[in-house]
Formats: structure tokens, sequence, C-alpha cells
């Protein structure tokens, strides 16, 4: 979706309300704990980049130390299988629950997998460790890509404009530090266990297994702060359109104490409701959304470019260790002993991650906001596409003569994936959609990269070893040179910038998109209801005429939708009441042709009398509205003040003299019952005489 100038809507409170640059510690620690998860995701990656060594030397020692590489295949990309289930699960679960309902259980389900994976063993008879090591790789890779679209909308959503792609990067530089400690921790366990090693390589197994484990620390240190961080103030606005709940939303990303969370409570609940039929609608509209070409372009874009991008990157990194003995930074495992085999391979991993991973991160954190990510992601690309060239190109002269050029080059590479596409395919998904799709685009747009995760997993072992050991290694960086190429063109083609956009600007109008917005406003689908609303009007005998003021509460109430906020609270569209067939017009009208009309229809309320007797006229609630309601006199009076009713109402005679309430009901199943217990009543005195009441069911 192209940014637009400005807000496309009038109710642009959170733009007013922030400053475009400031940053509070609420954002700052909204940041730390959205980051969780990418810790956990890069470190798991590169330490499975170490532990596939570690269980060649356990569980294979009579074929040569090396597991199969079929098997380190499913090994190594078992976790990307779930991270593509659990990127399109939870970021269609984000956007239709909201982001406070689901934010923290894809935390729970990492934990558990990786206590699951220290603690793999073997069946009796049967499967063996590696395949329950794959079973809890699995679920810990569906709580890893949950949090991809998760923290990813949480951070953009917490964010203002001037500092977004600054939070977004630090949140994704996580990666980095994951990637960093990872093979820290892998030095740190090795020299602890090292003469238990070398008297026995059987005790290899504790060291896998620990440096699994402590994966888990920073997940359980964060998980209790996601379970309690409210709403997305931006989702409570754009789609629950709470506007209690996003002034407690930003109250809290400000740093303002908010209100009570009983009163936090209070507002879910009242939602839950509505929410009901935008989950059955979710998949609808986000079909309708994006089978217009400038919507669905930018999809391709975001998930193109990401794909591409990972066949690249985890092809290399979840190999590295492969690329860092092929070099000769590591010795071959038939020289050495299994002790300085892995440990030189992990104390290699250490200096590319210090050297190249964590500047890259840092310098697109610092230039993000001045660069632009698409500018930056361009970078990336083009600079990739010539790294690649250059190493497929020369890779027997630089193994042969300067194993340092070989490392230069392959820090270089490991720089240009951070600073660039690796960071920016993350960042742009995250704000180039408005909110009722941002969480499942950006779920759809990683769930591609992984797909080119797992295809690079699967293919890279086999791949290289073709006609013989790493044989066809140059020629495989060779092809990920031509797919970075790629990404650069779609990358130009295809991908907006964002840069210094509101998220405002990326806002869908959905009158223009949706056919039936206005109707779905007021009317809820017969078919798939299970609520409704009721708007009560109380009309008198003996009624005097209005003043302008009054007269404007009561065309507020006729045009107000949202009836469980205030009128004050909102911007109403210009709407019409139609009470009798023969007016055949409805269209809009300023405020003074409809305080007009209110008058005429008040008029004709005296002058026909309308009786006990159902008589039923046909009302229209809104110009654009073709639904039909029916109107239809009642037994029931009630003895009515200005505060908020919630008790049933019991029938009582009706005098003479006495108000008559008529009773516009919205559409319903037919046959369904008026459950009058569960009212939420605002009631609008108009004189001494006269009440108007928007009844909410």
């Amino acid at each position: 979706m192209e940014p637009v100038e400005g807000p496309t809507t009038e109710n642009n409170t959170i733009q007013h309300d922030q400053s475009r640059n400031k940053i509070t510690g609420r954002q700052i620690r909204t940041v730390l704990v959205s980051s969780t998860g990418f810790f956990m995701d890069a470190y798991d990656i590169f330490v499975i980049n170490l532990v596939v060594p570690m269980l060649g030397y356990v569980y294979y020692m009579d074929k040569g130390n090396k597991v199969p590489s079929n098997i380190q295949g499913i090994v190594k990309g078992i976790t990307n299988v779930g991270n593509l289930i659990g990127q399109l699960l939870f970021g269609f679960l984000s956007d239709s629950k909201g982001r406070k309902s689901v934010y923290g259980i894809e935390l729970l389900i990492i934990i558990v997998g990786t206590i699951g994976s220290a603690m793999a063993g073997s069946a009796a008879t049967g499967v063996g460790t590696l395949g329950f090591l794959g079973f809890w790789r699995l679920l810990l890779g569906i709580g890893i890509g949950g949090d991809y679209p998760m923290s990813a909308t949480v951070s953009s959503e917490w964010s203002n404009a001037g500092r977004r792609g600054q939070m977004l990067a630090l949140t994704f530089s996580m990666q980095g530090w994951g990637q960093f400690f990872g093979a820290l921790f892998a030095v740190i366990l090795l020299a602890i266990f090292k003469k238990p090693i070398e008297a026995n390589q059987i005790n290899i197994d504790y060291v896998w297994r620990i440096l699994l484990a402590l994966g888990v620390v920073p997940a359980v240190c964060t998980l209790y702060a996601r379970f309690h961080l409210p709403e997305s103030p931006r989702y409570a606005e754009r789609v629950l359109k709470d506007s209690e709940m996003t002034e407690i939303s930003k109250a809290y990303a400000l740093g303002v104490r908010p209100q009570s969370s009983a009163n936090l409570i209070s507002r879910e609940s009242m939602v839950e409701t509505t929410k009901v039929v935008e989950d059955r609608h979710h998949f609808r509209d986000f079909r309708i959304y994006f089978s217009r070409w400038r919507n669905l372009k930018v999809l391709i874009g975001t998930c193109s470019t990401w794909f591409l991008l990972d066949i690249a990157f985890y092809g290399l990194s979840l190999n590295q260790s492969i690329v860092i003995s092929a070099i000769g930074f590591a010795p071959d495992t038939t020289k050495t002993s299994p002790w300085e085999t892995l440990y030189k391979q992990a104390l290699g991993n250490l200096i590319i991650s210090l050297l190249g991973a964590i500047p890259g991160y840092y310098v697109t954190v610092f230039t993000v906001e001045y660069l632009g990510r698409k500018t930056i992601q361009i970078i990336g690309f083009t600079m990739e596409t010539i790294l690649f060239i250059i190493v497929a190109a020369a890779y027997h002269q630089l193994k042969d003569r300067s194993t340092a050029a070989f490392v230069v080059m392959f820090v270089l590479i490991q720089f240009f994936f951070q600073f660039g596409a690796n960071a920016t395919t993350f960042i742009i998904p995250a704000e180039v959609f408005p909110t009722r799709f941002r969480s499942t685009a950006h779920g759809l747009s990683a769930a591609c990269g992984k797909a080119g995760a797992i295809l690079a997993a699967f293919a890279f072992n086999v791949l290289v070893d073709h006609g013989g050991k790493n044989a066809f290694l140059p020629q495989t960086l060779g092809i990920f040179a031509a797919i970075q190429f790629v990404g650069l063109l779609a990358t130009i083609f295809l991908l907006p910038e964002s840069k210094g956009h509101d998220l405002d600007s990326f806002e869908d109008n959905e009158a223009e998109w949706r056919p039936d917005y206005q109707q779905s406003k007021d009317v809820v689908n017969e078919h798939e209801s299970y609520s409704h609303r009721t708007y009560d009007l109380f009309s008198f005998e003996t009624e005097t005429k209005e003043d302008e003021e009054e007269r404007r509460k009561i065309s507020m109430k006729f045009k107000e939708k949202e009836t469980r906020k205030s009128a004050d609270d909102l911007t109403f569209s210009k709407s019409t009441v139609q009470l009798d067939e023969d007016d055949e017009q409805t269209k809009e009208k300023t405020d003074e042709d409809f305080d007009k009309e209110l008058d005429s229809i008040q008029q004709r309320f005296n002058e026909k009398k309308l009786l006990k007797q159902e008589k039923k006229k046909q009302v229209i609630l809104d110009a654009d509205d073709d639904n039909q309601q029916d109107i239809s006199s009642s037994t029931q009076t009630l003895d009515l003040n200005m505060s908020h009713s919630k008790k049933p109402r019991s029938p009582s005679p009706v005098p003479p003299e006495t108000p008559r309430r008529y009773n516009l009901r919205s559409k319903k199943r037919a046959g369904e019952p008026t459950d009058h217990s569960t009212d939420e009543s605002i009631y609008v005195k108009i004189d001494e005489d006269t009440l108007i009441s928007v009844t909410g069911q």
C-alpha cells in the first residue's frame, strides 16, 4: 500500500498525543520485552549450527563422527518448518483476536520447546534421540515463528513515527546478540568440559544439552511482562474502536499511570462480542483488500524479498561451520581431536558474529531513520550480490593463498546481511500495511522467508557435496549472488519507502474496497450474528420545540454507530431518518438540513398520533444504509433519569397520556428473542417531556 499524505481519518489522536521523536521508558521496556523472541531465534539458529557437529561425535562415532547430510537437513530445517506454521497462525490470531489476547502464548511454546529439546532422549526401541529432538525443535519453531508477527506489530504500534524504524531495528538487533551468546556459551562450555571430552568424547552430550537449555533464560525473564502488556493503542483505536481502552494504552505508552486494571478488563469484555463477527470476516476482508493491485503489489514485494534473502542468509548461517572448516579456520575432523575441532568452530563463529553481524545490526539502528528502509535494503542486496560473486569466482585462490582474506569476505557478507535486507525485510512489513491486516501480512511475509530458509536448509548440504566434499560450494555461492540480485529488483519495483510516514499514512479507507462497509457498521449479518443493537426512541404527546443545541444532540444520537461511546467522543457522518414510505429519497444532509427534518419528523409524530396498535414504518438509519428496519409501538413505560440503566424492564399498563416507546431494532436472526437484561442505555434529555434513548445490546 502506497503511503498517502497525512492521515486518512480525522480521528488521528495518536499522532497528536505523542511526539514523533520522543522515546519513553515504557516504549524502551516494550522493545526489550518484544525482542526476546529474536534473541531466541538467532540463538537457536547458530547454536544448532554448533550442536549438529557435536551430535555427530556422540551418536555417529561409527560413521566418521558426522551426522548424515539428510538427517542434518532435517535437524536444522525442522525449526524453520515450525517457524512457518507459527508465523501464519499467530499473524492471523494477532489481527483477529487482538495483540494482548495472544501475546505471551508464543513465548510459553518457546520455553516448553527449548526445555524439551535439551532433555530429548531415545525410546527403548524405535525413535531415537534425534527423532525426539526434531519434534521438540518443531514445537520450538512454532513459538519462534509466532513471535515474528507479534513482536513486529507490537513494537511498531507502540512506537512514534520519528523513531519507529529505530525501535523495530533495536528489537531485531537482538538476533545479533543471540548469535554472539550462542557462540560464546559454546566456547565457555567446551572450555569447562575440555578434560572430560578428551577422556571420552561421549561427554560432549552434556555440552549440547546445556547449550540448548541456556536459551530459555531470557524467555522466562520476560514472560510475565508480555502477559501484562496492555492492548496496542493503535489496535484498540483502529480495530476495536474502543476509545476508553485506547486512552488506557496511550497512558501506558507515555509512562502515565493508566486506569485501573479492573476498568481495562471491563473494556475488554465489552468488545468481546463484536470481535466474534470480526473474526469471521477477517479472511474475507483480507482477500478483498489484497485483490487490489496497489495493495497486492506491496505484499508480493515483502514476501518475495524475504524469501530471496533467507535462501542465502540461512543457507550460509545454518552451515557456517562448514564454510569455516572449508577455508581452514577450523581443522578437519579427521586430523584433530573432537574437542579442538568443536572449539575452533565455535571460536570462528564467535569472531564472525562479533566482527560482522553485531556491527551490521547497529549501523542499521542508527541510520534507518536517515537513509530509509528501502535505501538500506537496496544497499544490502547490492553488496551481497557483489560479495557473493567475488567469493564464488575467487574461492580457490582465496582459500589457498589467504585464509584471512576469506574470513574478511565472510565478515563483510554478514555485515551487509544485517545492514541490509535481513533487518529491513522485518521492518517494512510492520509499517506498510493497515492495522487490521498488519500482523497477518507480516506473518505471511515472514513465512515466505522461512520457506526460503527451509529450501536452503534441506538443499545446501546436498548441493555443496555434489561431486565430493564441499566440491560445489563455489557454485552454490554463485547461485546465492543471482538470488540476491533478483531481491534487489523486487525491492526497487515493488516496495514503498516508509521512512517518516506515520502509520496513519498506510491505513485503509474501508469504504473504498469494502462494498458492505456502511451496512456493516450498523447491521450484523443475520446468519452469523449472536448479538444486536437496539435503538429506543421515546416520543411524548405534549412536545415543545427544542432549541438548536438539543436538536443537535438528537441528530448525533441518530448518527451514532458505536453505542458504547458517548456522543462527544465520536466524529459522525451525515445521515437522515425516513419515517414514511412516501419519503423515497435519502441523501447526505448538513446539520441544518438534518435539524429541519427532525422538526418535520416530530410534527408528523404529533399529527399521526401513533397508537398502541402495531403500526409499522420503515426507517433508514444512514444515508448509505439500504437496510430497512421496522418501527412498532410498545406498551412499556420507564421512569428514567440522565444515567445508565442496566435493570430489566417490566411491562406495565399504559394510561392515555403517558409516554409511548417506539423500538428501532437492527436486523437480527428470525425468531431471536430480545433480552433486555443486558441493556446498556444512554439517555439524553430534550426537555421536560421528551427523552431520547440509545440502547446497546
